[in-house]
């Protein structure tokens, strides 16, 4: 008798694509005498979502059935190639029909900037499957100080990434430019007494404007 494994992928009522192993029996003269799923993926998430909130970022997601499911790893990553676990959840089964289930976690310490995150799905058996990513900005809150300033001005710039700042003079002409890294000190002895706006443009596109005032 023959034994043939062939693996197809199909739609379960609305939810996203899941997998099973689908199992053919043959006699011998090749006809089919048995055909049974021998296994399907023991999570299958229903969706996945990032939502800034101030200063925290608040993750939500939910599965349309676990079974044989170990436990989810919330992992989060700057730049997309490193990534630090930030949580673990264990997973539950669910009598609902449909077997709908919500998981919800807050994370209280994102980074400045840029802010990756997926699901990293561990079955019980050790096999590991990903979540789709999830990237949420996070503006850094920029002091620029003291304001009327004389002869210089301070700029505390809470990211690890460089920014271009650049001194507006009313009439839209740029009277300074330069770049910075977190606290820098800009130089305000070339330019009078007046009303300017300074503008900052970290390297990730997010740009800051700020009036400032020198005597």
């Amino acid at each position: 008798m023959l034994k043939f494994v062939l693996t197809v992928t199909g739609l379960l009522i609305a939810y996203p694509v899941i997998s099973q192993e689908i199992s053919f029996t043959y006699d011998e003269a090749g006809n089919r005498i048995r055909r049974f799923a021998e296994r399907t993926l023991p999570v299958r998430l229903a969706s996945f979502a990032a939502i800034a909130k101030e200063a925290s970022v608040t993750l939500t997601w939910k599965t349309a059935g676990e079974e044989k499911f170990s436990h989810f790893e919330l992992e989060r990553s700057a730049d997309g190639s490193g990534w630090t676990r930030i949580t673990q959840v264990p997973g539950r089964e669910s009598v609902e029909r449909p077997p709908v289930l919500t998981y919800r976690y807050i994370d209280p310490d994102p980074v400045p900037g840029r802010n990756i995150y997926r699901l990293k799905m561990v079955d019980k058996d050790g096999t590991v499957t990903y979540s789709k990513l999830e990237s949420i900005f996070l503006s850094p809150e920029v002091r620029v100080y003291p304001n009327p300033a004389k002869d210089y001005l301070l700029v505390d710039y809470p990211s690890q990434e460089e920014a271009l700042y650049e001194v507006f003079a009313p009439d839209g002409r740029v009277v300074l430019r330069g770049r910075l890294t977190r606290k820098s000190r800009i130089d305000l002895g070339a330019i009078s007494p007046g009303l300017y706006v300074i503008r900052l443009v970290p390297d990730s596109g997010q740009t800051f404007t700020r009036r400032i005032i020198k005597e």
